[in-house]
């Protein structure tokens, strides 16, 4: 199986080799795995991810930047693989054979979404090219999966996944930033999630639709 993982980053080009290194080094080399990165071309840290990942086989995406979700959905669009990971840049996976794991729960064609506790999500290309996205374009930051999360659920197209990992930098300054950020944007993004809610109706029966109609053709 064809999979990607994509991961948007600033400045913590050591942070994301690590994360990296923790997903290749527990592949099982059985699966076609692509390594993404989204960087900013005014990253002042933008040559330093290219000595951190010297040697490592990884796509660059370097564009003007954007918010977090704009770039973790452009990454998916320029994604080779049909099941997508969205690690964040300090990500550990802990599971050996990750992606044996990835490739057995997704060989079934209606699974379109695998979620892990460790918070590291994946999405098959089916789902996001129906969609039209896997983080909502007009929530500003990371931490507005919930919308995609909640179609899958509703459409029944979503599974857990058993894979264990963490987050390094919990406690970092940048760690702190987006928790800020998160709290800066709570009332805002609770508004937009209720004018969201026509949204997320009509999204649901789409996904149904093609889910009765993959059944039918059966």
């Amino acid at each position: 199986m064809d999979i990607t993982i994509a991961s948007p980053s600033r400045g913590r080009p050591d942070s994301l080799r690590r994360a990296f290194d923790s997903f290749r080094l527990k592949e099982s080399g059985k699966h076609n795995v692509e390594y993404l990165v989204g960087l900013d071309a005014d990253d002042p840290a933008l040559s330093e991810y290219y000595r951190a990942l010297y040697g490592f086989n990884v796509k660059y995406i370097v564009e003007p930047r954007v918010s977090t979700s704009l770039n973790v959905n452009n990454l998916i669009a320029c994604s080779k693989g049909y099941v997508i990971g969205t690690p964040m840049d300090d990500s550990v996976m802990d599971t050996e054979g990750w992606d044996e794991i990835i490739a057995q729960t997704f060989s079934s064609p209606l699974v379109g979404i695998g979620s892990a506790l460790c918070e590291i999500h994946f999405i098959t290309r089916w789902l996001y090219d129906l969609v039209g996205y896997f983080l909502h374009p007009e929530i500003e930051h990371y931490y507005n999966v919930n919308l995609i999360l909640q179609v899958a659920t509703d459409a029944g197209v979503i599974v857990q996944l058993p894979l264990d990992g963490r987050h390094l930098h919990v406690d970092d300054e940048l760690a702190k930033y987006h928790a800020r950020d998160r709290h800066k944007y709570i009332h805002q993004d609770s508004a937009r999630f209720a004018r969201t809610g026509d949204e997320r109706l009509e999204l649901t029966e789409r996904v149904r639709k093609y889910k009765e109609e993959y059944e039918q053709r059966g």
